[in-house]
């Protein structure tokens, strides 16, 4: 497979971080009208465990403009039986002024094409189904081959009040959470494979983002952990749900009163989260008075090479803290 691409004047390519990393942060805060800082695009694109963003671009000939820009974040996915190697897309942009010249679709293939070099087998991305922006990504992405595998909904909780819970709060997971972790992801059929390493680069490590993490523990042993984060806009409070894992129903309500009254102190008006299809967690979560909001996602999955079996509908997982954007 060729390392780069020529179309109608614009070469695909993968990116280069000496030469090319200031012109694609200029690019998203052109596109994204809003101010991302380096230190942001540094933790991105080179600090996860798992290996550094695999970004490409499309750049326009006669003025080595970059006008387009998608990237592959590796990610380890638990898909049936297999933890296979894979992929996160992250910020697919064109230049506002390149719109409608076929630099969403190119992009997107020409770096798909490239992924079996990296042993990738899955990729996945989850746009807005409430967005405009989300829409036409996901239209995109539909042409491309990128297939919906289940919405992420919304559930929202508008009735919280403080309520004790045994849980403490912690600033840095260690190696005794990996335990936890893998024997959870030992009973998912789908779900992104998680460490310690990775969860302090996700949620301690990210230099814009303010996350609060609590945990259910003893000495030796881990039993469960929720990571909540704040969100205020045009005057509306709301306290998200980014990750949560419990051994059993008992640690999962000590969990949900720490974000029920992580949420009450910091008058939100909701407390929310992300449920993927066939959630184990799901009839907890709405026993405990979540409900079923309009607004969601899509998860998407595209099959690189060589997966051929068909995802067993049970025990999936997929949080706010798997997708980069939260």
């Amino acid at each position: 497979m060729s390392d780069k691409q020529i179309i109608n004047g614009i070469l695909y390519r993968k990116s280069f971080p000496e030469t090319d990393d200031e012109k694609v942060l200029l690019l998203y805060n052109c596109a994204f009208n809003r101010t991302i800082s380096m230190e942001v695009f540094r933790w991105l694109n080179y600090s996860c465990p798992f290996g550094p963003n695999r970004l490409y671009i499309a750049e326009e000939q006669n003025t080595s403009t970059i006008v387009g820009s998608w990237g592959l974040l590796p990610y380890k996915v638990k898909f049936n039986d297999e933890v296979l190697g894979g992929s996160l897309a992250t910020n697919l942009v064109t230049h506002p002024c390149y719109r409608r010249r076929g630099i969403f679709v190119n992009v997107v293939k020409f770096a798909l094409a490239q992924e079996e070099r990296y042993g990738s087998k899955i990729s996945l991305t989850a746009p807005n189904k409430m967005s405009v922006m989300g829409l036409a990504a996901l239209k995109g992405y539909l042409k491309v081959g990128f297939e919906i595998i289940s919405d992420l909904d919304f559930i929202v909780n508008y009735n919280n009040k403080p309520e004790e819970f045994q849980a403490t709060r912690i600033d840095r997971f260690s190696e005794k959470f990996d335990l936890l972790l893998s024997t959870y992801i030992d009973k998912m059929k789908f779900a992104v494979f998680k460490d310690h390493r990775f969860l302090n680069w996700r949620y301690f490590d990210r230099p814009d983002q303010e996350y609060h993490v609590y945990s259910c523990q003893d000495e030796n042993t881990v039993s469960g952990f929720i990571v909540l984060k704040y969100f205020e806009e045009n005057g509306y409070k709301k306290a998200h749900i980014l990750d949560i894992y419990a051994i059993n129903e008992h640690v999962f309500n000590d969990l949900l009163n720490v974000a029920k009254s992580f949420a009450f102190t910091r008058n939100c008006q909701e407390l929310n989260c992300w449920q993927i299809r066939n959630s184990p967690y799901a009839p907890w979560f709405y026993k405990r008075g979540f409900e079923l909001s309009a607004n969601k996602y899509a998860l998407m999955l595209s099959n690189n090479f060589g997966v051929k079996k068909a995802l067993i509908s049970q025990d999936w997982w997929f949080m706010l803290g798997d997708n980069d954007s939260y």
